[in-house]
């Protein structure tokens, strides 16, 4: 497969269109390993006008492993409160309460357009640009390819590539051109947005102040990079019919009716948009050569703040799918997965914001009387605002239906009511309670290295590659074999699967004991002195967990079990042969 795709006329590996936070990560992860892509938007420069506020915690984890979260940490801060009023009178606050043993332990305050910059230069980095005035009006596909005929302002000029995605917008031209239908409703009311100046003292500090309304909420937020107040007016009484163009007269008449504040005056608006609320998903992600990815694949309402974040995490999904691919390290049927895993969540996505908007924006009396007399005034209690960031946090999002996840809990056969045996039973039931195959693997933040330096597993499982992670216990004279045993499954595996074999990394994690000679300087020890690392993977004596590049467990077993260890990988990876 290498072979053929180096032997074709081929412009680029891939061609992806549209140059938002999704497509910009797509071309990131890729260029990661070496592909070569284009990254093609109809624009004539970036986009500045600030659509999202935050990035989720799971979104961070990502960023840490493409590398750039420090730079992110620099530029963002942590999420400040929401302020409820009803008219002049606070009636609430609702503040985003840190996760516990997380890495990244609530959504990060960081506006979309710099997200996109920081993206960008990371891009730039990699070798990489955005080829801006470049607009997709066609497609065709081919048995090994894709013909995508693309308009410049003077020409237009055909690309050839293996693959595109479409990562532009909820307008998506790639998705257009494929015919697939874009499913869903349109909800009732409009949706309204400005940045304006505005004569009052409110904090500038990137809290929300939000107004409580009969007819529909109203909420100013200070944005520090544009210098601007926006505006977000829930207006679901309101229909396009009644009014056509939104104006500073409009959104000036709305505060006042929803605020009660008559003296604050407006001014200077940088823009003002008005539109329904749409909840729509393409009935494929893929067809073909040809991939949806972001809002080109699901669009929703903005409650919850989640549309930039899925996106970039459905291209993470497809970057590290595709590359492998491209390699010649996989076999194409991996590519199936892509769909398989994200449509499900872009579907719990759409159902999830439609409720939420159903709430807040309260659509009817039944609605408002749920929101004001019970949402509202619980939102100001810890346990549900440690709730509303957990499940903002997109932690807990799992692909354990897909054909990637597999688990294993065969132990060892003991006599009954022996010892061994009651042990075994207690090594299962703590495996069985630990994350699942498909479920994002948790971080753990003591470790030790070899040479004693603190290290923590994210840290070690930074990267493109996978992570073959082999808890070994204590290490005992009675335990070592069993750990060798371990040891060699992993040198098994890269036996097996030849020089495709390096692209999975062996971690071996010990809580503490006798040292090991003769290890292979490719298997890497980490030491777990307090056991957190054992005890949250429901590792009570020895298992082993096959960590995906993008941080999901693909596979885990109690045993070593290398005949369905070697099962799984041959069902995604071709094996070659080491010179």
């Amino acid at each position: 497969m290498e072979q053929e795709r180096n032997a074709q006329q081929w412009d680029t590996d891939v061609l992806i269109v549209g140059a938002g936070p999704v497509g910009v990560t797509l071309a990131c992860a890729l260029m990661a390993r070496g592909v070569q892509c284009r990254l093609i938007e109809q624009r004539e420069e970036p986009y500045t006008i600030v659509r999202a506020h935050a990035l989720q915690p799971r979104t961070m984890e990502l960023f840490d492993r493409m590398g750039i979260i420090e730079r992110v940490l620099r530029q963002g801060r942590e999420v400040p409160p929401w302020y409820l009023y009803d008219g002049d009178r606070r009636i609430g606050e609702m503040a985003f309460a840190p996760l516990k043993h997380e890495p990244y332990p609530a959504m990060w305050f960081i506006q979309q357009p710099t997200v996109e910059r920081l993206l960008r230069e990371h891009l730039q980095e990699l070798g990489g640009t955005v080829e801006y005035r470049q607009q997709l009006v066609q497609l065709r596909q081919e048995e090994d390819g894709v013909i995508a005929t693309v308009a410049t302002p003077d020409t237009t000029t055909e690309v050839r590539a293996h693959y595109v995605v479409g990562c532009d917008g909820g307008r998506s031209t790639t998705r257009h051109l494929l015919g697939l239908p874009f499913e869903g409703k349109t909800l009732p009311g409009l949706m309204l947005i400005a940045e304006v100046d505005m004569d009052w003292d409110r904090s500038r500090d990137g809290a929300a102040h939000i107004w409580v309304h009969a007819d529909g909420l109203f909420s100013a937020t200070f944005i520090e990079e544009v210098g601007k107040w926006q505006l977000v007016v829930a207006a679901p009484k309101m229909s396009q019919e009644q009014e056509t163009e939104p104006s500073l007269a409009l959104f000036q008449h709305l505060f006042e009716q929803r605020t009660g504040e008559a003296h604050t005056r407006m001014s200077n608006p940088s823009w003002m948009s008005m539109f329904v609320l749409n909840q729509r998903l393409a009935t494929h992600y893929r067809m073909e050569r040809v991939f949806l990815a972001g809002d080109a694949a699901h669009i929703h309402s903005p409650a919850g703040g989640l549309g930039m974040n899925t996106g970039i995490q459905d291209a993470y999904n497809l970057a590290w799918k595709l590359a492998l691919v491209l390699e010649g390290k996989a076999t194409p049927s991996l590519l199936d997965t892509y769909e398989q895993e994200r449509r499900p969540i872009g579907e719990a996505l759409l159902r999830d914001t439609e409720t939420n908007t159903g709430v807040l924006l309260g659509g009817n009396a039944a609605l408002r009387l749920l929101r004001d007399r019970l949402v509202l005034p619980l939102m100001g209690l810890p346990l549900l605002q440690r709730k509303a960031t957990q499940r903002g946090a997109q932690l807990d999002l799992t692909y354990r239906t897909s054909s990637l996840s597999r688990s294993d809990d065969t132990t060892a056969q003991e006599p009954l009511f022996s010892s061994e045996h009651l042990r075994t039973q207690w090594d299962r039931l703590a495996f069985r309670s630990a994350p699942q195959a498909g479920d994002r693997a948790p971080d753990i933040a003591y470790l030790r290295t070899a040479e004693q330096h603190a290290t923590s597993l994210f840290q070690q499982m930074r990267g493109t590659r996978w992570h073959l992670l082999l808890f070994g216990g204590e290490v005992s004279e009675r335990s070592k074999s069993t750990i060798l045993t371990l040891l060699d499954e992993a040198q098994h595996v890269k036996m097996h699967l030849g020089s495709v074999g390096e692209e999975i990394k062996p971690l071996l994690i010990l809580n503490s004991g006798l040292p090991i000679q003769g290890l292979d300087e490719s298997i890497e020890i980490l030491f777990d002195p307090e056991g957190e690392a054992h005890r949250r993977y429901g590792a009570r004596g020895q298992a082993l967990y096959l960590v995906r590049p993008d941080g999901y467990i693909g596979f885990r077993s109690l045993l070593p079990g290398e005949e369905t260890l070697l099962d799984y990988l041959d069902s995604i990876f071709v094996r070659t042969r080491t010179h």
